[in-house]
């Protein structure tokens, strides 16, 4: 599916309030309402819309740290040690690259959490060579159009 300009402008509305009324986004982009269902149906049809999500506030839920973890593993176990991390409680989402490393995005109530979780969960996986933890100052996400 090629992507049409009025599908970005779809998308940007969407990405900011996955909420927002079909009908508010046709009166904003001055289409019918029927259009604006027909665009979003296709668009998940096509794959190009996966889900409808929530973006959590995790310092207003207790989670005040949020780290990036760079964890550098042995390729035969990469797949095994992500699946294992990714069913930590605190994970957020892994993204693995083709240099047998994976980076964690995880959310953490206190510093000691996080240390207790890479010290007797983290560091105790079998394949893990080298772990490089960043706390995360800032988040900002924006559509990539």
């Amino acid at each position: 599916m090629k992507i049409k300009d009025i599908d970005i402008s779809i998308l940007k509305i969407l990405f900011e309030d996955s909420r927002t009324a079909y009908a508010e986004i046709a009166r904003d982009l001055d289409l019918s309402r029927a259009v604006v269902t027909n665009k979003v149906n296709a668009m998940c049809e096509d794959k190009v819309i996966n889900n409808f999500t929530i973006d959590l506030n995790y310092e207003n839920i207790g989670q005040e740290i949020h780290v990036m973890l760079e964890i550098e593993t042995s390729p035969q176990e990469n797949t095994e040690i992500r699946d294992t991390i990714f069913k930590l409680r605190n994970v957020e989402r892994i993204f693995t690259t083709s240099e047998s490393k994976l980076f964690v995005f995880a959310y953490f109530p206190s510093m000691q959490s996080l240390n207790t979780v890479i010290q007797e969960e983290i560091n105790q996986i079998k394949g893990i060579i080298k772990i490089k933890t960043n706390i995360v100052l800032e988040k900002r996400k924006k559509i990539p159009f």
